[in-house]
């Protein structure tokens, strides 16, 4: 699932045509082989290891859709709600007169919030969170609490990284927008302004988007300890040097040219609201859609780039949620 979704983007961002693979592959073997449907066509398992020489079926269960689930949602939305529902129903969890009992491994509870979340049901969503902020340790942590994350009842003196980095999807993921990263990606900003250099993890940016002609972004200290200190960071990819710069709402003095279309901008590692005015129309203005019309487009996405940039700029929208531990690889549930 994780191979297909990779080969899905490829075909996105390179103009390629690759998926046809996994698409032939699910038709002609994930369905018969790992796979259990009633006559109706609901699914009643599934199974994440199949042994072809021996016919043998690791643990086949009803559950074990949410694994590969998040994977499948961009490629085969209709699949992967096939195997959310048949987990969902299989544990009660969209029934309001049930528990929610805890799973035997927490990260299938997370799991199943992000998945209800990006698939609009709002009934388990909410059921889940409860679950979630009761069992999962949500907690800030570290010299100056600038840190975050879930403990899981693990006991254990740091949260687990790919565990808590899934989980924070939680706070992120609305209907659809999952599917959208890979389906709509918003590869026009792409060629548009955006923030580099960015002095990482000493200061960071929590938003940085381009819309009625100016790069917008705000900057914070990621690090308490290096607050107040000086910094600086510049932007690229603008029509000219020939720009008005902003800070927190008034005129701001303290940037100069850098070559051809960059300026480099001086500051403090605090938090300020930029304003970078272009006079360029952007592909960046938020937009609603989901997978039922996907015409509408895609939601903004940032414009920064720190200095441990991404391997390529092309897999920056869909990276977003990637980079930063969203997918669970099924292999580590």
């Amino acid at each position: 699932s994780a191979a297909g979704l990779g080969l899905q983007l490829t075909d996105q961002v390179a103009a390629t045509s690759h998926h046809w693979v996994f698409d032939q592959w699910t038709e002609d073997f994930l369905k018969k082989k790992y796979m259990a449907f009633t006559p109706d066509g609901r699914m009643q398992s599934m199974a994440l290891y199949y042994d072809p020489e021996i016919e043998h079926l690791q643990s086949p269960s009803a559950l074990m859709g949410l694994a590969p689930c998040w994977y499948m949602i961009p490629q085969n939305r209709p699949l992967a709600t096939l195997m959310y529902e048949a987990a969902v129903g299989m544990l009660g969890w969209n029934n309001p007169n049930f528990p929610v009992l805890r799973p035997p491994d927490l990260r299938f509870l997370t799991m199943g919030l992000v998945l209800a979340q990006e698939l609009g049901d709002a009934t388990t969503s909410a059921r889940l969170r409860e679950r979630v902020e009761e069992w999962c340790e949500p907690r800030f942590f570290g010299s100056d609490d600038g840190e975050f994350g879930f403990w899981f009842e693990l006991g254990e003196e740091f949260p687990r990284g790919q565990m808590s980095a899934f989980l924070m999807l939680g706070e992120l993921v609305e209907e659809g927008s999952w599917w959208r990263l890979f389906n709509e990606p918003n590869l026009g900003k792409l060629r548009e302004p955006m923030v580099v250099g960015v002095d990482y993890p000493k200061i960071a940016l929590s938003r940085a988007y381009n819309d009625d002609g100016a790069l917008h972004f705000t900057t914070h200290a990621e690090t308490a300890s290096h607050r107040g200190q000086a910094t600086t960071f510049r932007v690229e990819q603008l029509p000219s040097s020939n720009v008005t710069v902003r800070r927190d709402g008034a005129p701001y003095g303290r940037w100069r040219p850098f070559g051809d279309g960059v300026i480099e901008i001086d500051s403090e590692i605090e938090q300020h609201d930029f304003e970078v005015i272009t006079g360029l129309e952007s592909s960046q203005a938020p937009r609603a859609s989901s997978p039922a019309t996907a015409s509408a487009g895609v939601g903004a996405g940032p414009a920064v780039r720190n200095s441990a940039d991404l391997a390529t700029n092309a897999v920056r929208d869909a990276g977003l949620l990637i980079v930063s531990g969203a997918g669970t690889c099924p292999c580590c549930v």
